[in-house]
């Protein structure tokens, strides 16, 4: 994404062919299933969300890139299909699955990634704008509130690492003793920054982009309660990445630490260039 990046800013192409054997690696070992997911592996049997938008948004960077140097390539068909990849996981009710599997009672398929989702949604709503594509993308919007409304604490507010299908409370259902069903059950309730900033984000582009009139409410929600926070404040000039459900700083690492500052960054940015 850097690399591609990178040439889309300075119109030299050569960054853009060292991304390309990269993406086509990394492409290929997700549909062979041996793309690694660190620190977690997908359990067996599940179809994994993260990876399918994760690809997703590293082919939107290449092919807007791609589409700057005047290219044109495979990168918009593979995005094409990556996007229906990405909405394979969207249900009626507009929200959207994290690892469906064969169990439907299992914890595994049961949970959702409130963050995850609406990170994806605003990669979906680009890609398809880059694409010409001229599907209605109400549903898509509609998704946005859809999974708010699923990932939103009602008893402290902000929005929740992990929910039970059926709404804003502790993943339930049958497990099978894996490292990422641990960390669903003991993480549920923390907040994180990255979803916040991403959930702001989708909500502003959605209600200053697209228009979409109930988006509105929930950026003004999930900006204030981002940044009443997240910033250390007394505590510190950075952000604190990690937060208990009532909002108080943990002393915990999240995942992976490099991860996090890249999403605050590009979201900040993306909040200023629609607001």
């Amino acid at each position: 994404m850097g690399l591609s990046e990178l040439a889309a800013q300075t119109g030299d192409r050569r960054w853009l062919d060292r991304a390309l054997p990269v993406l086509e690696r990394s492409r290929s070992d997700h549909f062979s299933g041996t793309a690694p997911t660190p620190p977690y592996e997908v359990p067996a049997g599940h179809s994994a969300y993260g990876p399918r938008m994760i690809l997703a948004n590293t082919l939107l960077v290449a092919a807007q890139a791609a589409a700057a140097l005047g290219i044109h390539d495979h990168l918009r068909e593979y995005l094409a299909a990556a996007i229906q990849d990405v909405l394979w996981h969207r249900l009626d009710d507009g929200t959207f699955t994290e690892m469906p599997g064969p169990d439907p009672e299992g914890l595994v398929t049961r949970h959702r990634v409130p963050g995850h989702a609406i990170e994806g949604i605003w990669v979906l709503l680009e890609s398809l704008d880059l694409l010409e594509d001229d599907r209605d993308r109400g549903p898509l919007l509609q998704s946005v509130v859809a999974m708010c409304e699923l990932g939103w604490d009602p008893q402290h507010g902000g929005i929740l690492r992990y929910t039970d299908a059926t709404g804003p409370s502790k993943p339930t259902g049958s497990t099978g003793g894996s490292a990422y069903e641990e960390l669903v059950r003991s993480t549920w309730s923390s907040k994180l920054w990255w979803v916040h900033s991403e959930a702001a984000a989708t909500t502003a582009i959605a209600a200053f982009q697209f228009g979409y009139a109930a988006a509105r409410p929930w950026f003004d929600r999930i900006w204030d309660y981002t940044m009443n926070t997240f910033p250390g404040g007394a505590e510190g000039a950075e952000w604190i990445q990690i937060r208990d459900r009532a909002g108080l700083p943990m002393d915990q690492v999240v995942a992976l630490p490099v991860k996090d500052p890249f999403h605050i960054t590009r979201n900040l940015m993306q909040i200023m260039q629609v607001g």
